[in-house]
């Protein structure tokens, strides 16, 4: 991931308070090719567990309204609780705390969807810049990282969530079926055996200003392995984690969507939903 091209800022997050849990413990049920966000800590507080959240089918980020904001905070998403309890209060300052996010179809098919498609994260080491995207591949290869996110998958279905947030479970790092083991597969700076470098995102790696200040971003790609072999994944959006507020937002900036959109192609996309953007402001 050598290249970066510069983008103006994407989409507006808005900062939010940390939630208040009013949720009870639950039982969680994954499906088929659901998105796994995951933490773990490589050092200090909270380095032998992994908190794992599941947030609903990857198809439904495929296909949600260009330029919707989702949020994926609190009871049914991401509760800074969580994160509190397993790495310590201190946690928004941990530089040791990474997150990503992925899906797999490895297992179970998914109308539409060809087996060993894959959704993952890829972090923006330098807020606002996007590094080179994800490439695809054939099936064969994908099913490596589509199998080791799976794994994830089906370990967490008919686990008991925390009280928290009833979609969230907090496992053993060491646990096979964990986010951080399967992540790591014994290959230092690459995940599931897969991607180099890592997908994950280091939770202190923040936008310093504008209106993404504050925010450690991931962008989001899908890989189909019916694609031509390495063309850029499909961007479908970006990720933004505020650990100080409390804040998990998925932003959508797939209109028009295409695989491989690069050099002025892309810059003109981006150019375009932010043009929007600022013309749906001054008309509000």
């Amino acid at each position: 991931m050598k290249k970066s091209l510069i983008t103006t800022a994407l989409l507006g997050f808005a900062s939010a308070a940390i939630s208040v849990s009013t949720a009870n413990a639950a039982t969680i049920f994954t499906g088929p090719g659901d998105l796994i966000l995951g933490f773990y800590a490589s050092s200090g507080t909270g380095s032998g567990s992994t908190v794992e959240v599941d947030l609903g089918s990857a198809t439904n980020y495929d296909n949600a309204t260009p330029g919707k904001v989702i949020n994926l905070s609190g009871v049914n998403g991401l509760s800074t609780l969580d994160l509190s309890t397993t790495y310590g209060a201190g946690f928004a300052s941990d530089t040791s705390l990474q997150w990503g996010v992925a899906a797999g179809n490895a297992v179970t098919s998914i109308p539409g969807v060809p087996f060993d498609t894959v959704w993952v994260s890829d972090p923006e080491i330098h807020p606002g810049t996007l590094n080179t995207p994800w490439t695809t591949d054939v099936a064969l290869n994908q099913q490596t990282p589509s199998d080791a996110i799976e794994t994830i998958n089906g370990g967490m279905n008919a686990m008991t969530s925390t009280a928290n947030s009833n979609v969230t479970e907090i496992v053993p790092a060491s646990q096979g079926n964990s986010w951080a083991f399967q992540d790591d597969l014994n290959v230092p700076g690459s995940s599931f055996g897969y991607f180099v470098p890592t997908i994950d995102n280091k939770i202190t790696n923040t936008a310093t200003s504008g209106t993404l200040s504050g925010f450690s971003l991931s962008d989001f790609y899908l890989l189909n392995p019916n694609a031509p072999v390495n063309s850029n994944g499909q961007l479908l959006g970006q990720f933004a984690l505020n650990a100080t507020t409390g804040t998990f937002e998925f932003g959508l900036i797939s209109e028009p969507s295409s695989i491989g959109l690069t050099g002025v192609g892309f810059l003109s996309l981006i150019g375009f939903v932010a043009l929007r953007r600022r013309r749906s402001i001054m008309a509000a």
